[in-house]
């Protein structure tokens, strides 16, 4: 799940970038465009994360069912899921965040 947030993550940020600011960029002057380079880190990354936050709901409330009616490894295995869910939503929101902040202006090159 960690992966495919990222990935989904990347793909939402390029996709505001290349349909939303770049025919801003090229039709008009450089300043505007250079202007307008703060929203796509910020809008791809909350479109992406309703994604992922729906996912990984749907996930935690299977995990949540596997563990109220199974019994023996099937517990073992929903509560193994429930850590793994919450760890990688925590780690897509903090850490990803973190690192799309610091390379976004240096290899995307989008201003902060």
């Amino acid at each position: 799940m960690g992966i495919t947030g990222s990935i989904i993550i990347y793909v939402m940020i390029w996709w505001v970038v290349f349909f939303s600011v770049l025919p801003i960029g090229i039709q008009s002057n450089k300043e505007n465009f250079k202007n307008s380079t703060e929203n796509p880190k910020h809008e791809g990354f909350n479109s992406a994360y309703v994604t992922i936050l729906d996912s990984n709901l749907t996930t935690l409330f299977a995990a949540i069912f596997l563990f109220a009616f199974g019994f023996g490894p099937i517990r073992g295995f929903s509560i193994s899921l429930i850590i793994g869910i919450i760890s990688s939503l925590i780690v897509t929101y903090v850490i990803l965040k973190f690192f799309i902040n610091i390379t976004s202006e240096k290899y995307l090159g989008l201003n902060k």
